[in-house]
């Protein structure tokens, strides 16, 4: 078990209005953090900071290394059957950000692209439209492209809002392979209690500005 990421009395603020404060956790290798709390009360404010998007008023937030971190914000699913990406090329988008010049897709990147279809149950998609596909297979399409790059950390915001229970609960068994063979840690945002109680180790509950972290009962 290894250290990926540690905050030490954060506080991150909105203008003069204080989101969060005195936030103090780390998130190692092994651990899979499920994130609940009312709406407004950070969570998503807390995420953006850990991705960078957010600069804290107070303490720090240090890095071990270069962290890899993948990232699936709340998706809103299309319906538009004319929107032109193919599905290949949505996944690409998670290798872009490697730091590398020319940005462009090289052939061993199609592999990694094709593998991680595979990986997924969708690599007959690849060349269809992502309007074409089921809500379901869509959100499969956005994972794929938060873990081509291999990250170390992955970080999903109410993943499954838009999927009913069967697809959500196929959805949870994906994220839970990644946790188990990959040993990739988990941060995840979601209202759905069941899910964070079944698969989580850690709970995290955000309220009233305020982190506490719950493990089998017990706030620590």
């Amino acid at each position: 078990m290894s250290k990926l990421i540690e905050l030490d009395d954060v506080q991150i603020n909105y203008g003069k209005n204080v989101i969060l404060e005195h936030v103090n956790f780390k998130v190692c290798s092994n651990d899979y953090i499920g994130v609940v709390g009312p709406n407004g009360a950070g969570k998503t404010t807390l995420i953006k900071a850990l991705l960078g998007l957010m600069p804290v008023t107070r303490g720090s937030i240090a890095y071990e290394g270069q962290v890899k971190i993948g990232y699936l914000p709340q998706v809103i699913l299309s319906n538009d059957h004319l929107f032109p990406a193919k599905v290949s090329e949505i996944v690409g988008i998670g290798l872009l950000g490697e730091k590398r010049y020319p940005k462009r897709i090289t052939i061993g990147d199609h592999k990694r692209i094709d593998e991680m279809l595979e990986r997924l149950d969708i690599l007959s998609f690849k060349n269809r439209r992502i309007g074409d596909l089921s809500g379901g297979q869509q959100q499969r399409v956005y994972l794929a492209r938060a873990l081509v790059n291999k990250p170390q950390l992955l970080i999903l915001d109410e993943p499954t809002s838009a999927l009913d229970p069967k697809i959500r609960s196929d959805f949870f068994r994906l994220i839970e392979e990644f946790h188990q063979t990959d040993e990739t840690a988990i941060i995840l945002i979601s209202h759905d209690m069941h899910a964070i109680q079944e698969h989580a180790k850690t709970t995290m509950v955000i309220e009233r500005n305020t982190v506490t972290m719950q493990r089998n009962g017990e706030v620590k």
